[in-house]
């Protein structure tokens, strides 16, 4: 019965405050039609900056209910459309790298490297858990397929961080790394 009055008042005043609130409750509703329902809100409302925000949460409901795959395409969109939508577009980009990267598919798991690859690009200087998992797991990554990589992303990371616990830690990790491998720095 929600549903059905959500869908009423999107339909009969499109560019409303009301329509903007029927969507938001949508989201909550069981079910899938908050998708559709957001899709025709975002085309008659344009580039709103509140369309991140509820593509965020659309997202956020499908992966807690195991929809990965819808999850994973919603958190693309945010990513891609809304670069500038913070924190949605970060945080968007941080699950969708960490979807893709523990996927079995080698495909996947490439897409997610290359897309904590530009997380770090565009915010690694934050201080942040999340954005240190980004680092952490591209560097367990390195480590494990490509040690030159792997050196150069703990120098990147202790330059980001100059001084600090992360700084060291990263120059320490890598003389252990060295010293396990029978190398030395110059």
């Amino acid at each position: 019965k929600a549903l059905e009055y959500f869908q009423k008042v999107q339909k009969e005043y499109p560019f409303s405050e009301g329509a903007t609130t029927a969507v938001r409750q949508a989201i909550d509703l069981p079910g899938d039609e908050s998708i559709a329902m957001l899709d025709r809100w975002v085309k008659a409302n344009g580039a709103s900056p509140m369309a991140a925000e509820m593509y965020w949460a659309v997202a956020q409901k499908n992966e807690s209910q195991k929809k990965v795959d819808k999850a994973v395409t919603l958190y693309q969109k945010t990513w891609a459309d809304f670069p500038t939508k913070a924190p949605e577009n970060y945080r968007s980009g941080t699950k969708l790298a960490n979807l893709l990267y523990a996927d079995a598919d080698a495909k996947k798991k490439e897409e997610g490297v290359a897309l904590l690859n530009q997380i770090v690009e565009r915010f690694g200087s934050r201080n942040d858990p999340e954005i240190r998992q980004v680092w952490t797991t591209l560097g367990s990554y390195y480590r494990a397929t490509d040690p030159d990589k792997f050196i150069e992303h703990n120098q990147k990371l202790a330059t980001k961080f100059p001084g600090s616990t992360t700084a060291l830690d990263a120059q320490m990790s890598v003389m252990t790394f060295l010293k396990e491998k029978g190398r030395f720095l110059d």
